[in-house]
C-alpha cells in the first residue's frame, strides 16, 4: 500500500483514505490506483458549486471527464 493511501493522525495511528485502500489490504489483487474514488469526485464538483467564489480564489476547476 502506497504511503499516499494513508492519513496520520496525532496519535501516531493512520487511518485509510478510502474504503478501496482498505480492501486492498485484505484481498491482494485490488490495485488501488486503477480504481477512482468516485465519492471525493463528487464532493468536489458538490463544493465547486456551492462555494464558487471560493474555488476560484483557491484556484480549483471543474474536472471533465463525467
Amino acid at each position: 500500500m502506497s504511503k499516499s493511501s494513508l492519513r496520520p493522525e496525532q496519535n501516531g495511528r493512520q487511518w485509510l483514505v478510502n474504503d478501496i485502500a482498505g480492501l486492498s489490504q485484505a484481498v491482494t489483487e485490488i490495485d488501488p490506483s486503477k480504481y477512482v474514488d468516485e465519492q471525493a469526485e463528487d464532493a468536489y464538483e458538490q463544493a465547486l458549486a456551492k462555494w464558487p467564489v471560493m474555488g476560484r480564489l483557491m484556484g480549483l476547476v471543474k474536472r471533465s471527464g463525467k
